[in-house]
C-alpha cells in the first residue's frame, strides 16, 4: 500500500496510528533506496538498502509523503 497515489490514500492514511504512518512513509523512501541512519530504520528496512536514487522521490511520491506527514502532524506523532 505504501506509495499509493490513486486518490484512495487519504481515507487509508487517516485510519493509521503513528507507528503505521511512520512505516508507510519510510517504506516509500526505502523503495527508492534511502540510506537509513536511525536504528529503527535500519532494523526495519535494512542497513544495505541504499541504492540510486538514494531516496529521491518523484513528484507523485512526494505528494504521498506530504499527505502522510500531514496525518502524522494531526496525530501529534
Amino acid at each position: 500500500r505504501a506509495g499509493d497515489d490513486s486518490g484512495m490514500g487519504t481515507n487509508y492514511y487517516a485510519s493509521l496510528n503513528c507507528d503505521q504512518l511512520w512505516y508507510e512513509r519510510n517504506a516509500i523512501f526505502a523503495s527508492k533506496g534511502h540510506c537509513f541512519k536511525t536504528r529503527r530504520g535500519q532494523e526495519i528496512f535494512g542497513q544495505r538498502s541504499c541504492f540510486p536514487p538514494y531516496g529521491k522521490l518523484p513528484g507523485h511520491l512526494r505528494r504521498v509523503v506530504n499527505e502522510i506527514k500531514g496525518w502524522e502532524r494531526r496525530r501529534g506523532c
